[in-house]
């Protein structure tokens, strides 16, 4: 059976000696920015002993699954030891940034004897693009993150190079917008009025996972200085050159 639980999956069977197995996930999918480690952990319980021999982790690949072992390239599997007080186990699944470069899909499994217990949870990956601006001293500048292939709206917020929030320092003179998942793309900006100053901010994503809480990424402001009139001595120099030709 299945059913869903304060926002955890909980998947079950009744074991041979009377014990309900479950296996649980607190992230049912996962969203995420591509090539970055990923973890992707399930918890076994009921359990009755030790049981690292009968949990394996599944790629899906549409109608194909394909076993992971520990030769399999860029991911790693951990088990916790079996705790005999709460009768739990944790498997983590762990993908390296290299090879997180789709879309994917894995399983987790308790199989024993002719019982079998299993969950998938997909992955979802997107991209983030930051825009840099360069302004002249005293005008407006825009800065933008533009997030591609993702499946909802995600929160956005702006940070300054202290990681305080653009709206707390000045209201007045940054504007922050989250922007909308639009056909998979979603475009955030922060406005900078009267730029007088290069300087970094942070676009900081949360997609909504235990997993990935948050993701972030810089941006820059360059602000170069407005050309200076020429001075006195400078026009003198000029005039002489102009009277010698």
């Amino acid at each position: 059976m299945n059913s869903l639980m304060a926002g955890i999956i909980v998947f079950s069977f009744i074991s041979s000696v009377g014990a309900e197995v479950n296996i649980t996930a607190e992230d049912r999918f996962l969203i995420g920015p591509m090539n970055t480690e990923v973890r992707v952990k399930c918890s076994l319980g009921g359990l009755d002993e030790d049981s690292k021999s009968y949990l394996k982790w599944f790629q899906v690949e549409g109608s194909e699954t394909k076993e992971i072992t520990n030769t399999t390239t860029g991911v790693t599997m951990e088990t916790t030891d079996y705790d005999s007080n709460t009768k739990q186990q944790n498997m983590t699944l762990i993908v390296r940034a290299a090879q997180n470069t789709q879309d994917t899909k894995f399983k987790c499994q308790y199989e024993r004897d002719d019982n079998t217990v299993a969950m998938e949870i997909p992955i979802y990956l997107f991209l983030v693009t930051p825009h840099d601006s360069t302004v002249k001293s005293g005008n407006t500048a825009t800065l933008s993150c533009v997030i591609t292939d993702i499946v909802k709206n995600l929160t956005v917020t702006w940070e300054n190079a202290t990681g305080i929030n653009v709206g707390e320092v000045d209201a007045t003179k940054y504007t922050a917008v989250q922007g909308n998942n639009v056909g998979g793309t979603q475009t955030s900006t922060l406005e900078v009025k009267d730029a007088r100053k290069s300087e970094n901010f942070t676009c900081t994503l949360y997609p909504g996972t235990k997993a990935l809480p948050t993701y972030s990424t810089k941006v820059e402001l360059v602000v170069s200085s407005a050309l200076r009139p020429f001075g006195t001595a400078a026009l003198l120099i000029l005039s002489a050159l102009q009277h010698a030709i």
